[in-house]
């Protein structure tokens, strides 16, 4: 055999095992299901809160958070709190407030306190029978609120001392039903 025909063939034998190497590639995704086959079964809850370290200081600052259809209520004690509620299954309601009020025996010694806040509406993800996230199924896009203040003492406990509530929407929250469809939903905090 001459060296030409040797080439061409150790060519030819390269590129088939390339292609052969194309077409059996693995892959760590399970094979997509068509659309009209996944289910919506499932879902995740993300809430989200900030404030400063001032606030933090001078209140005391309470979230209540749907879970499993009952409201759970926490103290919220850093700056940034984030809570996750996995694997409930449709349908389910989600929704949160924050409330805040002057902590008892606290003494002002500034002149002002920097009170700002962020809240975010609830983030919620859809997942069909196989645990397999379904894109174009989350919340509506999410939003956040911002309020910011240089806070005198007298406007703290004016505006904190019997308690306010700081996410705006008070009441009201999502569900989601079994076809993955959100709608509002009133809480009985």
């Amino acid at each position: 055999m001459n060296l030409k025909k040797l080439l061409h063939l150790a060519s030819v034998l390269v590129m088939a095992m390339s292609l052969s190497c194309l077409f059996t590639a693995c892959s760590d995704d399970e094979p997509e299901q068509p659309k009209g086959d996944r289910v919506p079964t499932s879902a995740m809850c993300t809430y989200q809160f900030e404030c400063t370290q001032d606030m933090l200081d001078m209140l005391d600052i309470t979230i209540q958070y749907v879970e499993k259809g009952e409201v759970v209520s926490a103290p919220v004690t850093n700056m940034v709190t984030k809570i996750q509620v996995a694997s409930l299954s449709l349908p389910a309601t989600f929704g949160y407030r924050v409330t805040a009020k002057v902590k008892a025996g606290v003494s002002f010694t500034k002149a002002t306190y920097n009170f700002s806040y962020k809240h975010y509406d609830p983030i919620v993800s859809v997942y069909d029978q196989n645990a397999k996230k379904i894109e174009g199924h989350g919340s509506p896009i999410t939003s956040s609120d911002v309020k910011q203040s240089k806070a005198t003492p007298e406007f703290i406990t004016d505006k904190y001392g019997e308690g306010k509530v700081l996410t705006t929407k008070n009441g009201n929250g999502i569900t989601v039903d079994k076809q993955a469809n959100y709608s509002s939903a009133t809480i009985n905090w």
